[in-house]
């Protein structure tokens, strides 16, 4: 398997695990943002993954 294949078949799983999911949010094909809140007092935290 190519590594372009690997990472479609990645990205199919990452989609499906966050589907419906607010807080997870796909910015392109390679950046994602997770939004996390430690308190509902304060700010939401935002984590991005970018490859």
């Amino acid at each position: 398997m190519s590594a372009n294949e690997d990472q479609e078949m990645e990205l199919e799983a990452l989609r499906s695990i966050y589907e419906g999911d607010e807080s997870f949010r796909e910015l392109s094909p390679v950046s994602f943002q997770y939004r996390v809140r430690h308190d509902m007092n304060r700010s939401p935290c935002y984590f991005a993954r970018e490859d």
